[in-house]
């Protein structure tokens, strides 16, 4: 059976598998699952432009851009557009079952932002688009998807209190302590503190872990305590940052006022 949490199966490796909003194409079809025991097939993402597929290379300069203008005037709130393929593996010994797609004009749109009504027409006009342009046989796939900055820069370095910058840094050391905020609370000036570190020895697997974990009160991380967080695949996390909004603003303040304390001093034994 498939569906439309598993069209994409395994593309990121683990339990993330993006949810599809809607595809659309005019030749291709969805296989027909054979067999008792049928499976979702494994797929993995391709580039186009290491694949046969190369046709697209010279018009995407062009037709990229005028399929972000397409999808702007019907006003969808969407969050990346990409040229792409997927590779469909095959079992061990049935190597011809193996397949790549057709070229996918990959379709990120914010999770709950639109439905396949919204999507189908302005489908319609990338294919015809991509026809004009001698692009055939392509693919329009929109599926729930939010850029996230994976990383920030690192906490500083913790410093013995004998030295001058110690509190003025503290609150972004790592350290017990640490101000903690969602990103889904932040606006709300909800926040806390992480209470304790702990390593994981080895992995699930038995092999030696070098994972690092935290822990909080669940209020922090949660507005309704009462309601068991689970996380669906494709959708956003609600990360967690080092300060709220509030926090940070403290903190900067902490800092002007070291400063300003330490330029007293140096005029007063100056």
């Amino acid at each position: 059976m498939i569906t439309r949490g598993s069209l994409s199966n395994s593309i990121t490796r683990d339990d993330g598998d993006p949810v599809l909003v809607y595809r659309l194409t005019f030749v291709t079809l969805f296989p027909k699952p054979l067999g008792r025991f049928t499976h979702a097939p494994v797929k993995s993402l391709r580039e186009v432009y290491d694949t046969p597929l190369k046709r697209l290379n010279g018009v995407w300069g062009t037709v990229g851009p005028q399929i972000h203008d397409l999808i702007k005037d019907w006003k969808i709130n969407w969050s990346s557009i990409d040229p792409a393929c997927f590779f469909t593996h095959a079992p061990p010994g049935e190597e011809e079952q193996r397949s790549l797609s057709p070229i996918v004009i990959w379709v990120g749109v914010v999770p709950g932002s639109t439905s396949s009504d919204g999507t189908h027409e302005v489908s319609q006009d990338i294919l015809e688009l991509l026809r004009k342009n001698a692009v055939e046989d392509a693919i329009v796939e929109w599926r729930e998807a939010i850029l996230q900055k994976l990383a920030g820069p690192p906490l500083m370095r913790h410093v013995d209190s004998e030295n001058t910058t110690h509190y003025a840094r503290c609150f972004l050391t790592a350290l017990l302590g640490i101000p903690l905020a969602t990103q889904g609370m932040e606006t709300e000036y909800s926040q806390g503190t992480l209470t304790l570190w702990f390593h994981e020895n080895k992995d699930k697997d038995g092999n030696p872990s070098d994972k690092v974990s935290r822990v909080s009160n669940c209020h922090i991380l949660h507005k309704d305590t009462t309601v068991r967080y689970e996380h669906r695949g494709g959708a956003a996390k609600d990360h967690i940052r080092v300060c709220g909004i509030r926090r940070f603003q403290r903190g900067l303040h902490e800092i002007r006022k070291t400063i300003s304390d330490h330029g007293i001093i140096a005029n007063l034994y100056a």
